[in-house]
């Protein structure tokens, strides 16, 4: 009785382990729990903010990937009789939503290879950037500061 017993021990032990090395790394399952905004820091000074699917020894997996692109609002000059006022630029920031371009139309998935990644976090739903992501949901837009 007593072997029995280390037996399936020592089988419990070998499956856990071979589940354990068998899934090294992957983290697929987060797309499926996890609907949080992340933001993804290149070595190319890029960042790209999205969903991550899955995350791999080689790859992490992207869905739903935007970028942030500023721009400054052209001047505006107001004018009455005696005198012009001139308003400096306003900046401005705009989600660009990747592959909404129709010379590329994706399917908003976005494999990153994890050499060309420094470091990724996820985005606290009180964040500028996730408050414009998800008002503009699935189309580009702009925040003026």
């Amino acid at each position: 009785m007593c072997k029995k017993i280390i037996f399936i021990a020592i089988i419990a032990v070998i499956l856990g382990v071979g589940t354990v090395l068998s899934s090294k790394g992957d983290f697929s399952s987060w797309g499926k729990r996890d609907s949080s905004w992340y933001a993804v820091y290149l070595i190319n000074n890029q960042v790209y903010f999205g969903h991550i699917s899955s995350v791999r020894e080689d790859k992490i997996i992207l869905k739903d990937v935007h970028f942030a692109e500023a721009y400054q609002d052209p001047m505006q000059v107001s004018t009455s009789k005696n005198f012009a006022l001139q308003q400096a630029p306003k900046q401005s920031m705009r989600m660009v939503r990747r592959g909404d371009d129709k010379v590329l139309s994706s399917d908003h998935t976005f494999f990153v290879n994890r050499i060309a990644v420094l470091y990724w976090e996820k985005l606290s739903s009180e964040s500028e950037v996730v408050k414009l992501l998800e008002e503009g949901e699935g189309q580009n837009t702009e925040s003026s500061k």
